[in-house]
């Protein structure tokens, strides 16, 4: 099971003048080094607490989904669950219907069940699982 980030954030939860007020800083020589700080530490934040801070878009891949039907997703609180494609043999993409799927984005980690998945065998990462993630936009 691992993760890739799909479409990363848009913007960052801090704008560069609110973060130049808190510091106390004027003028543009420093601009490029904050716009830094910000990402770094967004980051930072992001892989130590397991929380997606702003609206991005995730892809979990699996070998198997879990016979129980359910399955856990990092990089809470997810939104939504936009798509789960299962691989054959042959490499041949199939889209699984959303259809009777629940998903509990605010738990820790959040859940989605999708009964119609349980025990499905795919191979290396033949499962994928595409979420939105995040608390929204950075106004939020």
């Amino acid at each position: 099971m691992s993760y890739a980030l799909i479409t990363p954030p848009a913007e960052e939860p801090v704008s560069l003048s609110e973060a130049k007020a808190f510091m106390r800083l004027d003028g543009s020589e420093e601009d490029d080094f904050v716009a830094a700080l910000i990402v770094a530490a967004r980051e930072y934040l992001e892989s130590v607490s397991g929380l997606a801070l702003v609206t991005q878009t995730w892809r979990l891949y699996r070998d198997v989904w879990p016979a129980s039907g359910m399955i856990s997703l990092a990089h809470g609180p997810v939104q939504s669950v936009d798509a789960v494609t299962a691989y054959d043999a042959d490499g041949e993409a199939t889209a699984i219907a959303l259809a009777g799927g629940r998903l509990d984005g605010r738990a820790r980690p959040a859940r989605f069940y999708l009964p119609s998945m349980g025990g499905w065998r795919a191979g290396v990462n033949g499962i994928e699982v595409e979420f939105t993630s995040g608390f929204g936009a950075a106004a939020d």
